[in-house]
């Protein structure tokens, strides 16, 4: 009965961590507009090539479950990579929730995607365009990742389309 009431109490931790602590986390994870450095590359290739969302969860999260459940209802049209770290027990219920259209990335890897990403808040979400980080932070909804996605600025470049850095200068400004 103790496991359960501590369990419990971890939960609500987190959730009011999470509630408390959500918006765009500037401390958070590697700056707006820096590059991922090579080693996060390697774990996660789609940040490379191209817009993609990389979305951070712990096995133990409670609003990670809520947000995954969400995201079971919805598809973007950039790639997707879910950061699972954590042990296989604890991640189960997380696991059965996961999009079959988000790629999975468990530890060890998802922990050292995880620590070169320099985030430790969950869930939390970084938004990459050629490797550089257009935007980043806590979410507490599926909602939330689309605002996220959708609020990316993009500048048109004859019929490429390419994301604006915030700060940059536009052509003919």
């Amino acid at each position: 009965m103790l496991t359960v009431l501590v369990l419990v109490l971890i939960r609500q931790v987190a959730v009011l961590t999470v509630r408390t602590n959500s918006g765009p986390g500037p401390l958070d994870g590697i700056p707006i507009g820096a590059r991922a450095n090579r080693e996060a590359v390697k774990l996660l290739p789609e940040i490379a090539r191209g817009r993609a969302v990389v979305i951070l969860t712990s096995s133990t999260c409670g609003p990670c479950r809520e947000v995954m459940a969400e995201l079971r209802t919805i598809e973007f049209s950039i790639p997707a990579v879910l950061l699972l770290p954590g042990p296989a027990v604890t991640a189960q219920p997380l696991l059965e929730l996961v999009p079959a259209w988000i790629r999975l990335v468990r530890d060890p890897e998802a922990n050292q995607a995880a620590t070169e990403l320099q985030v430790n808040r969950t869930p939390y979400v970084f938004l990459f365009d050629d490797g550089r980080v257009l935007a980043k932070r806590a979410v507490r909804s599926a909602r939330d990742v689309s605002a996220l996605i959708d609020a990316a600025p993009v500048e048109q470049v004859g019929t490429i389309e390419r994301p604006r850095l915030s700060g940059e200068v536009g052509h003919g400004s």
